[in-house]
């Protein structure tokens, strides 16, 4: 890295704190200085997301030029909506931000980076993200694979972490620690994708009564039905102009809203059907009758909850319509000579 980087670096973390750290952090990985950013401070929540969400942000920007710069049978790869294949990933990616600037914006406030949970379920989906936009962008042009952020290894944040801290809260809070998160998302704009993301924290309130030991499998619900909560606040404070002065303003707010709606659908769905399955949530290992009949049975109305989160798909392919023609934008801006 060279001095001046190293000293922006500094800076940000001295002056700014971590919600200006992070930018930094993601704009170096970007550039493709992320094996270097380990010189500038500590390989933890903040320094490891930040440069997981510029790596893969800049696998995906490959992949737009590349989709711009190959002919096949007269006609570019983006005129085959290739690019709709790749909004899946920017939705990943902007969800890991959205925790990743809300969790620093609470490390600014409480003066200390020391995250917690938070900052684990910002970590671990900015690295998911991130090698799931390597592995798929390096398919439309994006760099290989292997070059990217590993994922958290032993003695670091993992999913299982995340479970353990989740359940026990949920247990202190009588089942109600999700359901709160639901409840508080009623005061935001539908169209910001809280309602669906509220339903997904119901689901996940009614897989964690279930009692299961907590696992890996769980840990993903939860950091993905968290990310989605994030993401809604995210989309709401940009249409009401209040996101954070270092916060990324890459997408107007009406596509952040897009983006939110759609990833509240997927992980709603996910959690439905996934987590409110008893094989499926277990890993295929066999559970006790009566936590079955929990499972499927329960008063909560987790029959109910799964149509629900089936009618809330609705409008999904024109959310992924929008989000598709940003990218043509953002493409197309970075190949202007102006730039």
């Amino acid at each position: 890295m060279d001095p001046g980087a190293l000293d922006a670096v500094r800076s940000a973390m001295d002056d700014g704190g971590a919600l200006a750290a992070y930018r930094v952090f993601e704009r170096l990985a970007w550039a493709d200085d992320a094996a270097q950013v380990s010189a500038a401070g500590p390989d933890d929540w903040l320094v490891t997301g930040a440069c997981a969400l510029g790596t893969g942000w800049a696998a995906l920007d490959r992949a737009l030029a590349y989709s711009r710069s190959r002919v096949r049978r007269g006609a570019v790869p983006a005129d085959h909506r290739e690019y709709g294949l790749i909004v899946p990933h920017v939705v990943r990616l902007e969800a890991a931000r959205a925790v990743l600037e809300e969790t620093a914006s609470r490390a600014d406030a409480a003066t200390t980076r020391d995250a917690g949970t938070e900052g684990a379920i910002a970590r671990y989906l900015a690295v998911a993200a991130c090698a799931t936009a390597l592995a798929d962008g390096s398919v439309y042009g994006g760099p290989d694979p292997a070059a990217g952020t590993d994922r958290p290894g032993p003695g670091e944040p993992s999913t299982l972490d995340i479970a353990r801290d989740r359940v026990r809260a949920h247990a202190r809070t009588g089942g109600r620690f999700h359901r709160d998160l639901a409840a508080a998302l009623g005061a935001l704009p539908a169209g910001c994708g809280a309602p669906t993301a509220a339903l997904a924290l119901e689901c996940l309130g009614a897989v964690l009564d279930a009692g299961d030991r907590p696992g890996a499998a769980v840990g993903e619900l939860i950091a993905y039905a968290e990310g989605a909560a994030a993401l809604a606040r995210r989309a709401a404070a940009a249409a009401a102009g209040t996101l954070p002065a270092d916060a990324d303003r890459r997408f107007v707010p009406a596509v952040c809203a897009a983006l939110s709606r759609i990833h509240a659908r997927q992980v709603a769905l996910t959690v439905a059907e996934v987590g409110l399955d008893p094989i499926a949530v277990t890993g295929g290992r066999r559970v006790s009758a009566a936590r079955a009949v929990r499972l499927v049975r329960d008063p909560a109305g987790r029959a109910g909850l799964r149509d629900r989160v089936r009618a809330a798909q609705a409008g999904l392919f024109a959310d992924l319509d929008a989000v598709a023609a940003a990218l043509r934008a953002r493409e197309a801006e970075m190949a202007s000579p102006a730039r």
